[in-house]
Protein backbone atom coordinates (compact mmCIF):
# COMPACT_ATOMS: atom_id res chain seq x y z
CA UNK A 1 0.00 0.00 0.00
CA UNK A 2 1.71 3.46 -1.15
CA UNK A 3 2.08 5.77 1.81
CA UNK A 4 -0.14 8.60 2.08
CA UNK A 5 0.88 11.84 0.40
CA UNK A 6 1.27 14.84 2.78
CA UNK A 7 1.34 18.55 1.88
CA UNK A 8 2.32 21.49 3.36
CA UNK A 9 2.68 25.23 2.85
CA UNK A 10 7.01 25.35 2.51
CA UNK A 11 9.10 22.24 2.42
CA UNK A 12 12.66 22.61 3.53
CA UNK A 13 15.21 20.55 1.83
CA UNK A 14 18.21 20.14 4.09
CA UNK A 15 19.04 20.75 7.90
CA UNK A 16 22.48 22.73 8.24
CA UNK A 17 22.77 25.81 9.13
CA UNK A 18 20.47 27.62 5.88
CA UNK A 19 17.28 24.68 6.46
CA UNK A 20 17.64 25.58 10.18
CA UNK A 21 17.18 29.20 9.81
CA UNK A 22 14.55 28.80 7.03
CA UNK A 23 12.76 26.78 9.41
CA UNK A 24 13.37 28.99 11.73
CA UNK A 25 12.12 31.84 10.06
CA UNK A 26 9.00 29.68 9.17
CA UNK A 27 8.53 28.83 12.70
CA UNK A 28 8.69 32.71 13.86
CA UNK A 29 6.34 33.66 10.99
CA UNK A 30 4.05 31.32 12.29
CA UNK A 31 0.84 30.83 9.43
CA UNK A 32 2.56 28.28 7.02
CA UNK A 33 2.42 24.46 7.83
CA UNK A 34 6.26 23.58 6.98
CA UNK A 35 8.55 20.44 6.84
CA UNK A 36 12.55 20.18 6.97
CA UNK A 37 14.17 16.94 4.99
CA UNK A 38 17.09 15.44 5.76
CA UNK A 39 19.22 12.14 4.45
CA UNK A 40 21.13 11.82 7.70
CA UNK A 41 20.28 10.59 10.71
CA UNK A 42 21.46 14.03 12.21
CA UNK A 43 21.42 17.67 11.87
CA UNK A 44 24.00 20.50 11.10
CA UNK A 45 25.17 19.53 8.05
CA UNK A 46 28.90 20.83 7.39
CA UNK A 47 28.59 22.56 11.01
CA UNK A 48 28.63 19.29 12.94
CA UNK A 49 30.18 18.29 16.17
CA UNK A 50 30.41 15.09 18.22
CA UNK A 51 32.35 13.48 20.66
CA UNK A 52 34.20 11.23 17.90
CA UNK A 53 37.06 10.10 19.86
CA UNK A 54 35.01 9.64 22.86
CA UNK A 55 37.05 11.77 25.53
CA UNK A 56 33.88 14.02 26.39
CA UNK A 57 34.28 16.34 24.95
CA UNK A 58 32.31 17.51 21.22
CA UNK A 59 35.12 18.58 18.23
CA UNK A 60 33.44 20.05 15.59
CA UNK A 61 34.00 18.29 12.14
CA UNK A 62 33.45 21.18 9.73
CA UNK A 63 32.82 24.86 10.38
CA UNK A 64 34.61 25.77 13.62
CA UNK A 65 35.59 29.36 13.60
CA UNK A 66 32.79 32.31 13.84
CA UNK A 67 34.67 34.42 11.23
CA UNK A 68 34.18 38.46 11.73
CA UNK A 69 32.80 39.06 15.10
CA UNK A 70 30.47 42.15 14.90
CA UNK A 71 27.30 43.53 15.21
CA UNK A 72 26.98 42.58 11.52
CA UNK A 73 27.68 39.18 12.32
CA UNK A 74 24.16 37.07 13.05
CA UNK A 75 25.65 34.52 14.81
CA UNK A 76 26.87 37.00 17.20
CA UNK A 77 23.05 38.21 17.31
CA UNK A 78 21.66 34.60 18.16
CA UNK A 79 24.57 33.98 20.53
CA UNK A 80 23.14 37.01 22.43
CA UNK A 81 19.54 36.17 22.29
CA UNK A 82 19.74 32.34 22.56
CA UNK A 83 17.81 30.92 25.69
CA UNK A 84 20.08 27.53 26.59
CA UNK A 85 17.48 25.00 27.34
CA UNK A 86 18.85 22.54 25.61
CA UNK A 87 19.19 19.09 27.64
CA UNK A 88 23.07 19.58 27.50
CA UNK A 89 23.45 22.77 28.72
CA UNK A 90 21.45 21.46 32.35
CA UNK A 91 23.28 22.60 34.95
CA UNK A 92 25.84 25.16 32.68
CA UNK A 93 26.28 28.71 32.91
CA UNK A 94 27.48 30.66 29.82
CA UNK A 95 29.33 33.61 30.04
CA UNK A 96 29.73 36.36 27.14
CA UNK A 97 32.95 37.64 26.78
CA UNK A 98 32.68 40.40 24.68
CA UNK A 99 30.87 43.70 25.27
CA UNK A 100 27.22 43.69 24.67
CA UNK A 101 27.81 46.86 21.99
CA UNK A 102 30.84 45.66 19.70
CA UNK A 103 31.38 48.11 16.78
CA UNK A 104 33.16 47.32 13.77
CA UNK A 105 35.98 49.16 14.43
CA UNK A 106 36.23 47.96 17.49
CA UNK A 107 35.95 44.13 16.23
CA UNK A 108 38.85 43.99 13.48
CA UNK A 109 41.12 42.26 15.42
CA UNK A 110 42.07 40.71 12.78
CA UNK A 111 41.09 39.59 9.17
CA UNK A 112 44.19 37.28 8.49
CA UNK A 113 43.65 33.14 8.76
CA UNK A 114 42.95 32.04 12.59
CA UNK A 115 45.97 30.11 11.87
CA UNK A 116 48.35 32.13 9.57
CA UNK A 117 51.81 31.68 9.62
CA UNK A 118 53.58 35.27 9.58
CA UNK A 119 56.30 35.38 11.81
CA UNK A 120 55.48 31.65 13.04
CA UNK A 121 57.22 30.78 16.54
CA UNK A 122 56.97 34.08 17.86
CA UNK A 123 53.39 35.77 17.60
CA UNK A 124 50.08 34.21 19.11
CA UNK A 125 47.60 31.99 17.40
CA UNK A 126 44.88 34.49 15.79
CA UNK A 127 42.18 33.08 17.96
CA UNK A 128 40.98 36.74 19.79
CA UNK A 129 38.74 35.79 23.34
CA UNK A 130 35.88 33.69 23.41
CA UNK A 131 32.65 35.04 22.53
CA UNK A 132 31.29 32.17 24.78
CA UNK A 133 32.13 30.30 27.51
CA UNK A 134 31.43 28.27 31.01
CA UNK A 135 31.37 30.45 33.50
CA UNK A 136 33.78 30.43 35.92
CA UNK A 137 35.91 28.38 33.72
CA UNK A 138 39.46 28.57 32.08
CA UNK A 139 40.07 30.08 28.94
CA UNK A 140 39.46 27.24 26.72
CA UNK A 141 41.43 28.72 23.46
CA UNK A 142 44.96 26.89 22.41
CA UNK A 143 48.28 28.98 24.20
CA UNK A 144 49.83 30.97 21.60
CA UNK A 145 52.79 30.25 19.78
CA UNK A 146 53.48 28.92 16.72
CA UNK A 147 56.38 26.44 16.14
CA UNK A 148 57.28 25.58 12.51
CA UNK A 149 59.50 22.46 11.34
CA UNK A 150 61.35 21.17 8.28
CA UNK A 151 61.01 17.87 8.07
CA UNK A 152 63.59 16.45 5.65
CA UNK A 153 65.56 13.12 4.30
CA UNK A 154 69.31 14.06 3.47
CA UNK A 155 70.52 13.53 -0.25
CA UNK A 156 73.98 11.70 1.35
CA UNK A 157 72.02 9.00 3.37
CA UNK A 158 68.16 9.39 2.99
CA UNK A 159 68.20 9.82 7.03
CA UNK A 160 64.66 12.12 8.04
CA UNK A 161 65.51 15.17 10.24
CA UNK A 162 63.71 17.99 11.61
CA UNK A 163 64.77 21.61 12.36
CA UNK A 164 63.10 24.85 13.77
CA UNK A 165 62.27 27.25 10.63
CA UNK A 166 64.78 30.45 11.19
CA UNK A 167 62.98 33.62 11.22
CA UNK A 168 64.74 34.50 8.79
CA UNK A 169 64.06 32.01 6.34
CA UNK A 170 60.21 32.88 7.27
CA UNK A 171 60.75 36.37 6.87
CA UNK A 172 62.16 35.83 2.99
CA UNK A 173 59.55 33.16 2.01
CA UNK A 174 56.98 35.60 3.40
CA UNK A 175 57.96 38.86 1.37
CA UNK A 176 58.37 36.09 -1.79
CA UNK A 177 54.68 34.67 -0.98
CA UNK A 178 53.45 38.22 -0.87
CA UNK A 179 55.45 39.16 -3.98
CA UNK A 180 54.79 36.32 -6.22
CA UNK A 181 51.33 35.10 -5.25
CA UNK A 182 49.39 37.10 -3.12
CA UNK A 183 49.86 40.19 -5.17
CA UNK A 184 48.84 38.63 -7.79
CA UNK A 185 45.89 37.17 -6.10
CA UNK A 186 44.73 40.51 -4.86
CA UNK A 187 45.07 42.43 -8.05
CA UNK A 188 44.76 40.16 -10.75
CA UNK A 189 43.60 42.66 -13.72
CA UNK A 190 46.05 45.54 -12.16
CA UNK A 191 48.48 42.27 -12.62
CA UNK A 192 47.83 41.48 -16.42
CA UNK A 193 47.27 45.34 -17.43
CA UNK A 194 50.54 46.48 -16.56
CA UNK A 195 52.93 43.54 -17.56
CA UNK A 196 53.30 41.78 -21.17
CA UNK A 197 50.69 38.83 -19.41
CA UNK A 198 47.70 41.01 -21.07
CA UNK A 199 49.13 40.11 -24.77
CA UNK A 200 48.61 36.68 -24.13
CA UNK A 201 45.39 36.36 -22.14
CA UNK A 202 42.56 37.89 -23.38
CA UNK A 203 39.09 38.90 -21.82
CA UNK A 204 37.45 35.35 -22.71
CA UNK A 205 40.70 33.56 -21.81
CA UNK A 206 40.96 35.19 -18.45
CA UNK A 207 37.30 34.11 -17.09
CA UNK A 208 38.74 30.37 -18.07
CA UNK A 209 42.11 30.67 -16.23
CA UNK A 210 43.22 29.26 -12.96
CA UNK A 211 45.51 31.48 -10.72
CA UNK A 212 48.33 28.68 -11.63
CA UNK A 213 47.75 30.00 -15.28
CA UNK A 214 48.40 33.41 -14.50
CA UNK A 215 51.23 32.46 -12.60
CA UNK A 216 52.70 30.50 -15.23
CA UNK A 217 52.10 33.36 -17.65
CA UNK A 218 54.06 35.77 -15.67
CA UNK A 219 56.71 33.97 -14.75
CA UNK A 220 57.59 30.82 -16.84
CA UNK A 221 60.52 31.97 -19.17
CA UNK A 222 58.86 28.95 -21.94
CA UNK A 223 56.32 31.62 -22.95
CA UNK A 224 53.00 30.68 -23.06
CA UNK A 225 52.63 28.26 -25.69
CA UNK A 226 53.67 25.45 -23.88
CA UNK A 227 52.09 25.88 -20.84
CA UNK A 228 48.78 25.65 -23.18
CA UNK A 229 49.53 21.94 -24.18
CA UNK A 230 50.11 20.75 -20.36
CA UNK A 231 47.41 19.01 -18.24
CA UNK A 232 46.92 20.64 -14.38
CA UNK A 233 49.34 17.48 -13.34
CA UNK A 234 51.89 19.04 -15.89
CA UNK A 235 51.57 23.12 -15.12
CA UNK A 236 52.14 22.18 -11.31
CA UNK A 237 55.22 20.46 -11.81
CA UNK A 238 55.86 23.53 -14.46
CA UNK A 239 55.14 26.17 -11.46
CA UNK A 240 57.35 23.83 -9.04
CA UNK A 241 60.07 23.69 -11.04
CA UNK A 242 60.71 27.62 -12.55
CA UNK A 243 60.46 28.31 -8.52
CA UNK A 244 62.66 26.05 -7.54
CA UNK A 245 65.10 26.75 -10.35
CA UNK A 246 64.93 30.66 -10.34
CA UNK A 247 61.45 32.50 -9.00
CA UNK A 248 62.03 31.50 -5.53
CA UNK A 249 65.40 29.65 -5.09
CA UNK A 250 67.01 32.11 -6.45
CA UNK A 251 65.00 35.49 -5.47
CA UNK A 252 67.13 37.87 -5.10
CA UNK A 253 66.61 38.28 -1.28
CA UNK A 254 67.17 34.78 -1.09
CA UNK A 255 70.74 36.14 -2.88
CA UNK A 256 71.29 38.34 -0.74
CA UNK A 257 70.93 36.62 2.42
CA UNK A 258 73.14 34.49 1.62
CA UNK A 259 76.05 35.97 0.08
CA UNK A 260 78.36 35.17 3.43
CA UNK A 261 77.11 31.53 4.02
CA UNK A 262 79.37 28.71 3.25
CA UNK A 263 78.03 26.53 0.20
CA UNK A 264 76.35 24.26 1.93
CA UNK A 265 74.46 26.76 4.22
CA UNK A 266 73.12 27.98 1.09
CA UNK A 267 71.99 25.13 -0.31
CA UNK A 268 70.23 24.57 3.49
CA UNK A 269 68.99 28.08 3.52
CA UNK A 270 67.05 27.90 -0.30
CA UNK A 271 65.18 24.70 0.37
CA UNK A 272 64.39 26.02 3.62
CA UNK A 273 63.00 29.09 1.93
CA UNK A 274 60.88 26.96 -0.57
CA UNK A 275 59.61 24.89 2.05
CA UNK A 276 58.13 27.72 3.63
CA UNK A 277 57.30 29.29 0.04
CA UNK A 278 54.95 25.90 -0.19
CA UNK A 279 53.27 26.10 3.23
CA UNK A 280 52.35 29.73 2.88
CA UNK A 281 50.66 28.78 -0.33
CA UNK A 282 49.08 26.00 2.18
CA UNK A 283 47.84 28.39 4.90
CA UNK A 284 46.58 31.39 2.61
CA UNK A 285 45.61 29.75 -0.71
CA UNK A 286 44.43 26.21 -0.44
CA UNK A 287 43.01 26.81 3.77
CA UNK A 288 41.94 29.98 3.81
CA UNK A 289 40.95 30.44 0.12
CA UNK A 290 39.40 26.91 0.25
CA UNK A 291 41.58 26.18 -3.27
CA UNK A 292 44.50 24.73 -5.01
CA UNK A 293 46.40 27.78 -7.35
CA UNK A 294 45.32 25.27 -10.08
CA UNK A 295 41.67 25.76 -9.46
CA UNK A 296 41.35 29.05 -8.09
CA UNK A 297 39.80 31.40 -10.64
CA UNK A 298 42.64 34.22 -11.71
CA UNK A 299 40.19 36.86 -12.18
CA UNK A 300 37.57 36.02 -9.00
CA UNK A 301 39.09 33.73 -6.77
CA UNK A 302 39.50 36.72 -4.34
CA UNK A 303 36.29 38.22 -4.93
CA UNK A 304 33.65 37.95 -2.25
CA UNK A 305 32.26 39.88 1.38
CA UNK A 306 33.70 39.03 4.58
CA UNK A 307 32.92 40.83 8.43
CA UNK A 308 36.16 42.60 9.83
CA UNK A 309 36.53 40.97 13.14
CA UNK A 310 38.07 38.15 15.02
CA UNK A 311 37.60 34.64 14.84
CA UNK A 312 36.07 32.90 17.71
CA UNK A 313 35.58 29.43 18.80
CA UNK A 314 32.83 28.11 21.06
CA UNK A 315 33.02 25.25 23.83
CA UNK A 316 30.35 23.39 22.39
CA UNK A 317 31.72 24.12 18.95
CA UNK A 318 29.82 25.70 16.14
CA UNK A 319 27.91 22.01 15.15
CA UNK A 320 27.13 22.36 19.01
CA UNK A 321 25.47 26.08 18.30
CA UNK A 322 23.42 24.97 15.47
CA UNK A 323 21.92 22.06 17.25
CA UNK A 324 20.86 24.40 20.02
CA UNK A 325 19.11 26.64 17.55
CA UNK A 326 17.28 23.95 16.40
CA UNK A 327 16.09 22.96 19.14
CA UNK A 328 12.43 24.19 18.83
CA UNK A 329 12.42 22.41 15.62
CA UNK A 330 13.11 19.36 16.94
CA UNK A 331 11.04 19.35 19.99
CA UNK A 332 8.25 20.76 17.14
CA UNK A 333 8.70 17.58 15.13
CA UNK A 334 9.40 19.84 12.29
CA UNK A 335 12.46 17.64 10.98
CA UNK A 336 12.39 14.17 9.30
CA UNK A 337 15.58 12.46 9.38
CA UNK A 338 16.72 10.07 7.14
CA UNK A 339 14.74 11.39 4.29
CA UNK A 340 16.80 11.46 1.75
CA UNK A 341 15.48 13.61 -1.17
CA UNK A 342 15.64 11.94 -4.75
CA UNK A 343 13.28 14.24 -7.35
CA UNK A 344 11.73 17.88 -6.82
CA UNK A 345 8.94 18.36 -10.05
CA UNK A 346 6.99 21.41 -10.09
CA UNK A 347 3.85 20.87 -11.68
CA UNK A 348 1.61 24.02 -12.66
CA UNK A 349 -2.42 23.05 -11.73
CA UNK A 350 -5.13 24.16 -14.33
CA UNK A 351 -6.79 26.29 -12.19
CA UNK A 352 -5.28 29.87 -11.85
CA UNK A 353 -6.22 29.41 -8.23
CA UNK A 354 -4.58 26.50 -7.10
CA UNK A 355 -0.65 27.77 -8.99
CA UNK A 356 2.07 25.49 -8.68
CA UNK A 357 2.52 22.20 -6.94
CA UNK A 358 6.24 21.25 -6.39
CA UNK A 359 6.67 17.39 -5.46
CA UNK A 360 9.22 16.15 -3.90
CA UNK A 361 10.01 12.37 -3.55
CA UNK A 362 12.24 10.41 -0.75
CA UNK A 363 13.83 7.66 -0.36
CA UNK A 364 13.11 6.98 3.64
CA UNK A 365 15.12 4.34 5.51
CA UNK A 366 12.91 3.31 8.62
CA UNK A 367 14.12 0.33 10.67
CA UNK A 368 16.11 -1.11 8.34
CA UNK A 369 13.53 -0.84 5.26
CA UNK A 370 13.54 1.34 2.29
CA UNK A 371 10.65 2.85 1.15
CA UNK A 372 9.85 6.31 -1.25
CA UNK A 373 7.50 8.82 0.31
CA UNK A 374 5.97 12.05 -1.30
CA UNK A 375 5.68 15.45 -0.53
CA UNK A 376 3.65 18.13 -2.05
CA UNK A 377 4.19 22.12 -1.16
CA UNK A 378 3.55 25.53 -2.62
CA UNK A 379 7.07 26.81 -2.07
CA UNK A 380 9.97 24.39 -1.80
CA UNK A 381 13.68 25.84 -0.08
CA UNK A 382 16.11 24.15 -1.72
CA UNK A 383 19.10 24.29 1.28
CA UNK A 384 21.33 21.20 -0.40
CA UNK A 385 24.72 21.74 -0.76
CA UNK A 386 26.74 22.29 -3.64
CA UNK A 387 28.07 19.06 -3.91
CA UNK A 388 24.93 17.14 -3.30
CA UNK A 389 23.60 20.13 -6.19
CA UNK A 390 26.47 18.98 -8.59
CA UNK A 391 26.17 15.16 -7.84
CA UNK A 392 22.77 14.79 -9.16
CA UNK A 393 21.73 12.18 -7.07
CA UNK A 394 18.40 14.48 -7.37
CA UNK A 395 16.22 14.92 -10.68
CA UNK A 396 14.72 17.67 -10.92
CA UNK A 397 11.76 18.31 -13.28
CA UNK A 398 11.70 19.97 -15.30
CA UNK A 399 15.55 20.86 -15.68
CA UNK A 400 16.85 23.48 -14.00
CA UNK A 401 17.15 26.74 -15.80
CA UNK A 402 20.61 27.02 -17.73
CA UNK A 403 22.60 29.70 -15.55
CA UNK A 404 21.34 27.75 -12.62
CA UNK A 405 22.84 24.71 -14.03
CA UNK A 406 25.79 26.46 -15.37
CA UNK A 407 26.73 27.47 -11.35
CA UNK A 408 25.99 24.13 -10.62
CA UNK A 409 28.83 23.04 -12.61
CA UNK A 410 31.39 25.51 -12.79
CA UNK A 411 31.62 27.31 -9.01
CA UNK A 412 34.68 25.60 -7.13
CA UNK A 413 33.83 22.83 -4.11
CA UNK A 414 36.76 22.96 -1.70
CA UNK A 415 38.59 19.74 -0.29
CA UNK A 416 38.95 19.99 3.32
CA UNK A 417 39.09 17.82 6.21
CA UNK A 418 40.33 17.35 9.48
CA UNK A 419 42.06 13.83 11.02
CA UNK A 420 41.51 14.14 15.02
CA UNK A 421 43.80 12.41 17.32
CA UNK A 422 43.10 11.65 20.98
CA UNK A 423 46.49 11.39 22.96
CA UNK A 424 46.49 9.35 26.01
CA UNK A 425 48.41 12.42 27.40
CA UNK A 426 49.85 15.75 26.21
CA UNK A 427 53.36 14.89 24.58
CA UNK A 428 54.10 18.44 22.97
CA UNK A 429 55.73 21.33 24.64
CA UNK A 430 52.91 23.15 26.08
CA UNK A 431 53.35 26.15 25.08
CA UNK A 432 52.56 26.02 21.34
CA UNK A 433 49.01 25.77 20.06
CA UNK A 434 50.00 25.16 16.71
CA UNK A 435 52.45 23.08 14.83
CA UNK A 436 52.97 23.73 11.11
CA UNK A 437 55.04 21.04 9.19
CA UNK A 438 56.80 21.65 6.15
CA UNK A 439 57.53 17.58 5.19
CA UNK A 440 59.77 18.23 2.14
CA UNK A 441 60.38 14.03 2.37
CA UNK A 442 56.91 13.70 1.38
CA UNK A 443 57.29 15.31 -1.98
CA UNK A 444 55.53 18.52 -0.94
CA UNK A 445 54.87 21.54 -3.46
CA UNK A 446 53.57 24.63 -4.44
CA UNK A 447 50.03 22.70 -4.84
CA UNK A 448 50.61 19.13 -2.57
CA UNK A 449 51.24 20.41 1.04
CA UNK A 450 51.03 16.58 3.47
CA UNK A 451 50.34 17.08 7.02
CA UNK A 452 50.92 20.70 7.30
CA UNK A 453 48.87 21.79 9.75
CA UNK A 454 48.22 20.64 13.14
CA UNK A 455 45.79 22.22 16.49
CA UNK A 456 46.42 22.00 19.65
CA UNK A 457 42.07 21.16 20.66
CA UNK A 458 42.05 22.93 24.14
CA UNK A 459 44.27 23.49 26.52
CA UNK A 460 42.46 22.04 28.58
CA UNK A 461 40.56 19.15 28.67
CA UNK A 462 41.37 15.91 26.69
CA UNK A 463 44.80 16.02 24.91
CA UNK A 464 43.25 16.51 20.87
CA UNK A 465 45.80 17.42 18.12
CA UNK A 466 43.57 18.07 14.63
CA UNK A 467 45.45 17.93 11.43
CA UNK A 468 44.27 20.32 8.60
CA UNK A 469 44.81 19.09 5.36
CA UNK A 470 43.29 20.41 2.14
CA UNK A 471 43.18 20.38 -1.66
CA UNK A 472 45.14 17.31 -3.29
CA UNK A 473 46.49 15.71 -0.28
CA UNK A 474 42.97 16.33 1.12
CA UNK A 475 41.18 13.95 -1.38
CA UNK A 476 44.09 11.79 -1.13
CA UNK A 477 43.62 11.17 2.28
CA UNK A 478 40.32 10.16 2.10
CA UNK A 479 40.96 7.38 -0.10
CA UNK A 480 43.33 5.94 2.81
CA UNK A 481 41.64 3.93 5.90
CA UNK A 482 42.28 5.17 9.00
CA UNK A 483 44.72 2.28 10.36
CA UNK A 484 47.20 3.44 7.20
CA UNK A 485 46.74 7.66 7.96
CA UNK A 486 47.38 6.73 11.66
CA UNK A 487 50.36 4.91 10.32
CA UNK A 488 51.46 8.27 8.24
CA UNK A 489 50.77 10.93 10.73
CA UNK A 490 51.92 9.59 13.71
CA UNK A 491 55.79 8.88 11.62
CA UNK A 492 55.47 12.64 10.35
CA UNK A 493 55.05 13.79 14.04
CA UNK A 494 57.92 11.34 15.27
CA UNK A 495 59.69 12.56 12.61
CA UNK A 496 59.42 16.37 13.19
CA UNK A 497 61.23 15.92 16.62
CA UNK A 498 58.57 17.68 18.45
CA UNK A 499 59.08 16.65 21.93
CA UNK A 500 61.77 15.35 23.98
CA UNK A 501 61.00 11.87 25.00
CA UNK A 502 58.95 9.28 23.30
CA UNK A 503 55.47 9.83 21.26
CA UNK A 504 52.83 7.99 22.31
CA UNK A 505 50.31 6.37 19.84
CA UNK A 506 46.40 8.14 19.74
CA UNK A 507 44.05 6.44 21.84
CA UNK A 508 41.48 7.28 18.91
CA UNK A 509 41.36 8.53 15.37
CA UNK A 510 38.62 10.09 13.44
CA UNK A 511 38.94 11.36 9.94
CA UNK A 512 36.87 13.47 8.52
CA UNK A 513 35.43 12.95 4.97
CA UNK A 514 33.29 15.10 3.59
CA UNK A 515 34.03 15.04 -0.07
CA UNK A 516 33.26 11.32 -0.09
CA UNK A 517 30.32 11.92 2.15
CA UNK A 518 27.41 11.52 -0.55
CA UNK A 519 25.17 14.43 1.72
CA UNK A 520 27.73 17.25 0.93
CA UNK A 521 30.19 16.28 -1.38
CA UNK A 522 32.57 18.59 -0.42
CA UNK A 523 33.78 21.47 2.38
CA UNK A 524 32.92 24.56 1.23
CA UNK A 525 32.12 27.08 -2.03
CA UNK A 526 34.64 29.31 -3.84
CA UNK A 527 35.03 30.30 -7.38
CA UNK A 528 36.86 28.15 -9.19
CA UNK A 529 38.34 28.97 -12.59
CA UNK A 530 35.48 29.34 -14.98
CA UNK A 531 33.02 30.80 -12.33
CA UNK A 532 32.31 34.44 -11.52
CA UNK A 533 29.78 35.85 -8.65
CA UNK A 534 27.05 36.08 -11.40
CA UNK A 535 27.37 32.01 -11.23
CA UNK A 536 26.88 32.65 -7.10
CA UNK A 537 24.14 35.14 -8.01
CA UNK A 538 22.21 33.01 -9.94
CA UNK A 539 20.29 30.79 -7.34
CA UNK A 540 19.01 33.72 -5.73
CA UNK A 541 18.20 36.06 -8.32
CA UNK A 542 16.80 33.61 -10.69
CA UNK A 543 12.82 34.15 -11.87
CA UNK A 544 12.23 31.09 -13.73
CA UNK A 545 13.03 29.37 -10.46
CA UNK A 546 10.58 32.06 -8.47
CA UNK A 547 8.28 30.92 -10.95
CA UNK A 548 8.50 27.07 -10.04
CA UNK A 549 8.53 28.30 -6.44
CA UNK A 550 11.91 26.48 -5.91
CA UNK A 551 13.87 29.04 -3.92
CA UNK A 552 17.96 28.30 -3.06
CA UNK A 553 19.82 28.31 -0.25
CA UNK A 554 23.28 27.95 1.49
CA UNK A 555 26.79 29.16 1.50
CA UNK A 556 26.95 29.00 -2.08
CA UNK A 557 24.02 31.17 -2.99
CA UNK A 558 25.63 34.19 -0.61
CA UNK A 559 27.16 37.12 -2.92
CA UNK A 560 26.78 39.73 0.12
CA UNK A 561 24.98 42.03 -2.08
CA UNK A 562 21.91 41.60 0.05
CA UNK A 563 22.88 42.64 3.60
CA UNK A 564 25.73 42.99 5.49
CA UNK A 565 27.42 39.39 6.36
CA UNK A 566 25.64 37.40 3.71
CA UNK A 567 29.08 36.00 3.11
CA UNK A 568 29.58 33.04 0.86
CA UNK A 569 31.26 30.25 2.04
CA UNK A 570 30.53 31.09 5.50
CA UNK A 571 27.89 29.57 8.29
CA UNK A 572 26.62 33.23 8.78
CA UNK A 573 26.20 33.69 5.10
CA UNK A 574 24.67 30.14 5.28
CA UNK A 575 22.00 31.06 7.80
CA UNK A 576 20.94 34.65 6.50
CA UNK A 577 20.30 33.01 3.07
CA UNK A 578 17.58 30.64 5.23
CA UNK A 579 16.27 33.90 5.77
CA UNK A 580 16.27 35.40 2.50
CA UNK A 581 14.99 32.10 0.13
CA UNK A 582 12.05 32.14 3.75
CA UNK A 583 10.92 35.95 2.63
CA UNK A 584 11.74 35.81 -1.19
CA UNK A 585 8.90 32.11 -0.51
CA UNK A 586 6.11 33.60 1.46
CA UNK A 587 5.94 36.35 -1.51
CA UNK A 588 4.62 33.60 -3.77
CA UNK A 589 2.24 32.10 -0.95
CA UNK A 590 -1.72 33.72 -0.95
CA UNK A 591 -1.45 35.25 2.58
Amino acid sequence: MAAAVEAFDVLVLGAGPAGISAARALLKEGSKSFLVLEARSRLGGRAHASDSLGTQKDLDHGARWIHGVCNDNVMVRLLRELTFDHPDDEGVEYQLCLPKDIDDDDAKLSTDPPFGISDAGDTEVNHSELILKVKGSPEQRPPGKNLTMIVSSSSQDGNITAREASPEARRVSRTIFQEIVESVMENPLETIHSTKASLKLDDGAFEEASLLDLLLLLHDPSHDNNNNNLNDKGKRDRFESICRENLVMKHPQVEETIASLSESEQELFREEVMALFNVEIATVVEAWEGSSLHVLSAKHGMEGTCLGGGHMILPFGYGGLVKRLAFPLVQGNHIRFQHEVISVETTTSSSDNEGSTVVVRCKVTEEGATTIKEFHAKAVVVALPLGVLRSRSIAFEPDLPAPVVHAIQTLGITMRGKIELAFPHCWWPTEYGRFTLACTHLQQSPTYHPYTTFIVESMSGPNILVCYVAGEFSKEIEEKSDEAIQEEIMTVLRQASLASGDIPDPLAIHVTRWLLDPYSRGAWTHCGKGSSPADVKSFRLNEECHQRHLFFAGEHTCDGSTVKGDDFGCVNGAWMSGELAVEAALKCLPS
